[in-house]
């Protein structure tokens, strides 16, 4: 039952990464057509959130290390917490 749940969880984290590296290209697209700073920054942003959403599903697949699986959990947290704010900065900057 834990391995079904594992897998299911990796299957995601992959579809995440997917699905968030294809959003990131359109919005790199419109960038370029624009070459508003604000859409650049705002990439930035999504794949630091994107990164750290699989992290830690991720990191797990490879060593499933409880003390490891806890740390990467807090820096897979501070990534996606990292990304959010320049996100945030990316709309509300003048």
């Amino acid at each position: 039952m834990v391995q079904e749940l594992t897998l299911i969880r990796e299957i995601l984290a992959i579809i995440t990464l997917m699905m968030g590296g294809a959003l990131i290209i359109l919005i790199y697209g419109a960038y370029r057509i624009v070459r508003d700073h604000t859409l650049l920054y705002f990439t930035y942003g999504l794949f630091a959130l994107i990164l750290g959403i699989a992290f830690s599903d991720l990191t797990g697949l490879y060593a499933p290390d409880l003390t490891l699986s806890y740390w990467t959990a807090v820096l897979a947290r501070l990534v996606s917490v990292t990304g959010i704010g320049v996100m945030i900065y990316a709309v509300l900057r003048d």
